[in-house]
């Protein structure tokens, strides 16, 4: 009963992907949006040297999978770009097998302002896209993927920034995940991924895609970037974080990496941001923190091929004693003591003298003499 169940959800689901992989028309984008043209050119290659595929189920009826098996026994795949009109893009691609088949040559185009076209998987753009996009722009579909982040990626021996799109599917307990890698400039696929699986009831389905490019007569591009600090020397207090604004700057919008060494340790750092992509933020911020001392901090800054670094020296002194109108407790308390005694000294001084003075200014009291005095003189009597 459960077999049949599931026999029946699979089934519905490869129904479902067979009609996602008809050359339907797609939306129009949205007016005022990003104008969506071919980059790539007329004669551009590429070839895809690394396909794999594996598929195992033990679900009754279910021994394939679409998708997986459109690739089994391909050993290569050389796509090269025979003509862009306007908007149009066609690509011939010669296919070789290694079971006996014979060489098969295909003819893939679309229109990638319409949509339109043989050249989606999934029901969604595949072997290209439109040049010149990047991270959290629409790949320019009505139902088409957002492009989640532009990285520098290695193929073919050499760098290129790929635009990447990372879609998830579960449906009925089938899960689907599905990356697409499309260099940036050109828009051509340069890697995808298919991984189902399915487990439940005792039953499972497992399945793989791998399919790389490996050789290309696309120009290399190695992108680079700018990585600043606010400010080189940093002082603070022991255990008190400082910060630095590490500011980053590329016109590739792409993803860079940051990490960090110090010297000597003890000094404690963290970033805010250890991944920036450029296209949504250009700035990390440096804190540290750690006990007295002078400190080299060299940051190190990584995308692709192309490698910075930035030095900070962090100088973290040692906490100042408390003070007193910038003085020392001591000095303070020493220079008001010999303050007061001064005062003191001149306030008995001046007391001193005042009385002084005082005493001098007083009037004398006469003191009774020790010698009598004679008794006064008879007055004359009358004449005789």
């Amino acid at each position: 009963m459960r077999a049949n169940c599931r026999r029946r959800e699979i089934t519905c689901f490869i129904l479902v992907c067979i009609a996602l992989l008809s050359p339907v028309p797609m939306l129009k984008p949205v007016s005022g949006v990003t104008t969506f043209s071919p980059g790539a050119l007329k004669g551009e290659w590429i070839y895809y040297g690394q396909i794999s595929t594996s598929f195992q189920s033990n679900i009754p009826g279910v021994t394939s999978n679409p998708f997986i098996t459109s690739f089994a026994h391909v050993t290569s795949i050389n796509s090269t770009v025979t003509d862009v009109t306007q908007t149009n893009i066609t690509l011939t691609q010669l296919w070789t097998f290694d079971n006996g088949t014979a060489p098969r040559t295909i003819v893939i185009g679309g229109n990638v302002a319409t949509g339109t076209g043989n050249y989606t998987i999934f029901g969604y753009t595949a072997w290209f896209i439109p040049g010149g996009l990047s991270a959290g722009d629409s790949v320019g579909l009505g139902n088409s993927p957002t492009i989640n982040d532009t990285i520098v990626a290695s193929y073919a021996q050499s760098f290129w920034p790929v635009n990447v799109a990372n879609l998830t599917f579960n449906t009925g307990g089938v899960q689907q995940i599905i990356p697409f890698l499309w260099e940036r400039n050109t828009g051509l696929l340069m890697e995808h991924t298919y991984l189902v699986s399915y487990i439940n009831y005792g039953y499972y389905e497992d399945g793989t895609l791998e399919l790389k490019a490996t050789r290309t007569n696309i120009a290399a591009e190695t992108p680079d970037f700018i990585v600043a600090s606010s400010n080189d020397s940093v002082t603070t207090m022991v255990n008190t974080t400082a910060s630095t604004t590490l500011t980053l700057s590329t016109p590739d919008y792409l993803t860079i990496s940051l990490s960090f060494s110090v010297s000597p340790t003890g000094l404690i750092c963290t970033l805010s941001a250890r991944t920036v992509n450029v296209k949504t933020s250009t700035n990390s911020t440096l804190e540290c923190k750690g006990p007295s001392g002078t400190y080299q901090v060299t940051v190190s800054a990584t995308s692709g091929a192309k490698s910075h670094t930035d030095s900070l020296t962090y100088q973290v002194n040692s906490a100042a004693a408390p003070t007193i109108l910038g003085l020392t407790p001591i000095i303070f308390y020493t220079i008001v003591a010999a303050l007061a005694a001064i005062a003191a000294l001149t306030t008995a001084i001046l007391l001193w003298r005042r009385k002084s003075r005082v005493q001098q200014t007083l009037p004398t009291t006469p003191q009774p003499s020790e010698t009598p005095t004679p008794p006064p003189s008879p007055l004359p009597g009358p004449p005789n």
